[in-house]
C-alpha cells in the first residue's frame, strides 16, 4: 500500500507522515508514505494507491476526485481531530480500511457549501498563475541577497569597521553584484511568464515547449524597445529597455500567458491551419511544422497590438500597469490588509487554508510591491510599500494560541495539543493547533481568532506605515522562526521587538477564551471518566 498525504505546502502533513511510519513499523509494516504539496499531485498520482487530503484543503476534494477518480485511487479528507492531534495510528488504520474496502469519503454538505470557493481557487487560470508565482520565490530571495550585498545598510559616513569594510567590498565588486541583481529582479516578469505558461499548458495536457517559446516572443514584442542597433556592425552595442521585464510587467505577463496558451489550445482543438505531414515523418520533425502557421498567427496578433499602441505613443504594458495601479494602492492600505487577513481566518473557521486562498488572488500585487521595495532599497530611496512579501510573517500564525494553552490548559486535550503544536508553530506550521484544538467550527474561539490576527497585522501595518519599524524589503522563507525572519525581511532590529509585542498581545487575546473552552473540555472529560467507571 502506497499512501500520499497532501496539504498546501507539504509541511504540516510531513509531521503526520512521521507518526504514521512509526506506527506502521511497530506492527511490522513498511509502506510507502509521503507528504507533498497538492500542486504536485499531477506528477505523483500514479505512484500511490491512497490519497489523503489535509482538512485545510478539503475544498479541493471534489475536483481531485473528478480528475483522478477514474484511476481507481482512494481519495478522502483526513479526520480533522486525527490531523490536529497527529494520530498517525488512526490515520494509517483508516487508510488501510479505505484501501481494502475501496470506499472513499462521500460528498458532504460542507463540500457543497464550499463549492464556490473551490471553483475560484481551482480555476485553471488561478491555480496556474499561483504555480507561476511560487516558481519565482527563490529568484526574489536571490535578488534580495544581491541588493543587500551591493547596497550595505550603512551610511557613507559610518565609522563602523565592519560597515566600512562592507561598503568598500561592495564598491569593488559592484559590476557583478549589479549583474546578479539585474538578472533576477529586472527580469522577474519573464520568470513569472515562463512559470505560468508551463503550468497552464500542463493543465491542458499540451506540450509546454511551444507555448513557452511563443509566450516569451509575444511578451517581448509587447514589452521591449530596441535602440542603437547598427546592422552594419553586429558587434556594436545595442540598447534594450528593461522597464517592463521586471515588476511593472508582471500583469502583462499574466495576460500574455493566458492569451497565448488559449490561442494555441483552440487552434489545436480545431486543427486550425495545422500542417499534416505523412505518419512516416518522425514526431520531432512533424510537430514544429504542424504548428508553424498557428505560431505565425499568434505572432501577428501581438505585432498588431504593438503597432496599435505605438501609434498612440505608448506601450501595452504601460496601459496595463496604469489600469492596475489603483488596485495596487487600494490593497496597500490599513483596512484592506486587516480585512483580508481577517477574512482568511473566517475561511480557516470552515477548515479552509485561508492564507492560500487569498494569496492565490493577491500574489501578483504582493510580488509587484516586493520588487518595487527592492528597487527602492537598491537605489537608496524610501521604501514605498508595507504590504509586500515579508509582511505576511507578522500575522504570527498560531504560536500565541499555543503559548496561551501552555499557560492555562488543565484539560488533557489542550495539554496534548499544546505539546504537539508549540514547536511547529514557531515555524509557521499551524495545522496541529487549528485542527487539534480545534479552532475549526468552534464558536468559542472564532472571535479571538479573528481579533488576534486583525491585531497582529493591524499593529504591524500601523508601526511600519508611520516609520517606527522598517518596511518589508527582502523575501525570506515563511517557515523560519518569526523572531529571525522579522529582522531579515526588514533589516530593522525594531521589527523583532514588534514581533514579540504582537505575540504577547495575541496571547492575552486568546487567554480568556481558551480558559472558557478548557473548562468546557474538563467537564466533558470528567463526564467521560464517569461513564467509563
Amino acid at each position: 500500500m502506497r499512501i500520499l498525504l497532501l496539504c498546501a505546502g507539504g509541511l504540516s502533513t510531513s509531521l503526520l507522515v512521521t507518526r504514521m511510519k512509526k506506527y506502521a513499523k511497530s506492527i511490522g509494516e513498511e509502506p510507502l508514505i509521503e507528504a507533498h504539496p497538492v500542486g504536485n499531485l499531477d506528477e505523483l498520482i500514479d505512484r500511490f494507491d491512497v490519497i489523503l487530503l489535509g482538512p485545510q484543503i478539503s475544498h479541493k476534494l471534489e475536483k481531485i476526485k473528478a480528475q483522478f477518480g477514474q484511476l481507481g485511487k482512494f481519495i478522502r479528507v483526513i479526520d480533522p481531530a486525527d490531523y490536529g492531534l497527529l494520530r498517525g495510528d488512526e490515520v494509517y488504520i483508516k487508510a488501510k480500511l479505505d484501501y481494502k474496502s475501496g470506499k472513499g469519503k462521500k460528498k458532504t454538505m460542507k463540500d457543497k457549501i464550499l463549492q464556490v470557493i473551490s471553483d475560484v481557487t481551482n480555476h485553471p487560470y488561478i491555480s496556474s498563475l499561483q504555480k507561476g508565482f511560487m516558481s519565482v520565490i527563490g529568484i526574489t530571495i536571490a535578488g534580495g541577497i544581491f541588493a543587500l550585498l551591493k547596497t550595505p545598510p550603512f551610511p557613507a559616513t559610518t565609522t563602523s569597521g565592519f560597515g566600512l569594510a562592507w561598503l568598500a567590498w561592495s564598491q569593488a565588486n559592484m559590476s557583478w553584484l549589479q549583474v546578479g541583481y539585474s538578472l533576477t529582479m529586472d527580469f522577474l516578469a519573464v520568470y513569472v511568464l515562463i512559470g505560468a505558461l508551463f503550468a497552464l499548458a500542463s493543465h491542458y495536457k499540451m506540450n509546454s515547449l511551444n507555448p513557452i517559446v511563443m509566450g516569451l516572443l509575444s511578451f517581448l514584442i509587447l514589452s521591449v524597445n530596441v535602440s542603437s542597433f547598427d546592422p552594419t556592425n553586429p558587434y556594436a552595442a545595442m540598447g534594450m529597455t528593461l522597464n517592463f521585464l521586471g515588476g511593472q510587467g508582471i500583469f502583462t505577463a499574466i495576460i500574455v500567458s493566458i492569451l497565448v496558451v488559449e490561442m494555441l489550445r483552440i487552434f489545436k482543438e480545431k486543427s486550425f491551419l495545422e500542417i499534416k505531414l505523412p505518419e512516416a515523418v518522425p514526431p520531432m520533425v512533424s510537430q514544429p511544422f504542424a504548428s508553424l502557421f498557428q505560431n505565425l498567427v499568434v505572432i501577428l496578433v501581438f505585432v498588431l497590438i504593438r503597432i496599435i499602441f505605438s501609434s498612440v505613443g505608448m506601450m501595452f504594458p504601460q496601459l496595463v500597469f496604469a489600469l492596475f495601479t489603483p488596485i495596487l494602492k487600494a490593497a496597500d492600505t490599513f483596512w484592506a490588509v486587516v480585512l483580508l487577513f481577517a477574512f482568511s481566518r473566517v475561511l480557516w473557521f470552515f477548515g479552509i487554508h485561508g492564507t492560500s486562498v487569498i494569496f492565490a488572488v493577491l500574489m501578483p500585487i504582493v510580488l509587484v510591491n516586493t520588487t518595487e521595495n527592492l528597487t527602492a532599497y537598491a537605489a537608496g530611496a524610501a521604501i514605498p510599500h508595507v504590504f509586500a512579501g515579508g509582511f505576511i510573517l507578522f500575522q504570527i500564525g498560531m504560536l500565541p494560541a499555543a503559548i496561551a494553552m501552555l499557560i492555562i490548559a488543565r484539560s488533557e486535550r489542550l495539554k496534548a495539543v499544546a505539546r504537539l503544536g508549540i514547536v511547529p508553530s514557531f515555524f509557521m506550521i499551524s495545522e496541529p493547533i487549528l485542527f487539534g484544538t480545534p479552532f475549526v467550527l468552534n464558536p468559542i474561539l472564532f472571535i479571538p481568532h479573528i481579533v488576534a490576527f486583525a491585531y497582529s497585522v493591524g499593529l504591524a501595518y500601523f508601526t511600519m506605515s508611520i516609520g517606527i519599524v522598517g518596511r518589508p524589503i527582502f523575501s525570506t522563507p515563511n517557515f523560519a522562526p518569526g523572531f529571525i525572519t522579522s529582522f531579515l525581511t526588514t533589516g530593522d532590529w525594531k521589527a523583532v521587538i514588534l514581533w514579540i509585542v504582537i505575540v504577547a498581545g495575541s496571547v492575552l487575546i486568546y487567554l480568556p477564551f481558551l480558559k472558557k473552552y478548557d473548562n468546557q473540555l474538563l467537564i466533558e472529560e470528567a463526564n467521560e471518566a464517569i461513564k467509563e467507571d
